[in-house]
């Protein structure tokens, strides 16, 4: 008999685990992990699951790993298609774009200005890897031309 095939989509999952919904990213089969049910086993299937899409971006999730035998405590209730993040903050616009590269996401910060060209004319301010990155740039932009007045 075959090794059986686990299989959950790519990206961001809604998944139901030891009776409660969360948000997750199925990462695999791993070492390093014990199954979150009994204890035991060093590689398992891997999960990071997460309260939000912002916080998941943001590097805030816990990491479930799951034996073999155990993996039907996790059920799939389906796929999320998370929004693409465009806001204002402190005057800046923050637009999120995907890497073509990585194809993770980063954060594009424009000053109203510069965003008024167009797509094929701007460029942005900034760049950075996370939501949070995108606004720490901002209030340390602030910062410093505060200390210059």
């Amino acid at each position: 008999m075959g090794k059986m095939k686990i299989m959950f989509p790519e990206g961001i999952i809604k998944i139901k685990v030891m009776g409660e919904e969360r948000l997750a990213e199925f990462m695999g089969r791993q070492d390093g992990f014990e199954c979150v049910i009994c204890g035991k086993g060093s590689t398992c299937y891997t999960f990071n699951l997460f309260e939000s899409v912002e916080k998941y971006r943001d590097g805030e999730y816990e990491t479930y790993g799951f034996g073999r035998n155990h993996l039907n405590h996790v059920e799939l209730i389906g796929q999320v298609k998370p929004a693409k993040v465009n806001m204002t903050y402190k005057g800046f616009e923050i637009h999120e774009e995907t890497c073509t590269t990585t194809g993770s996401p980063h954060y594009m910060i424009y000053t109203k200005e510069e965003r008024a060209f167009g797509k094929g004319g701007r460029s942005s301010e900034w760049d950075a890897s996370s939501l949070e990155e995108a606004k720490q740039v901002i209030d340390s932009y602030y910062d410093m031309v505060r200390h210059f007045d």
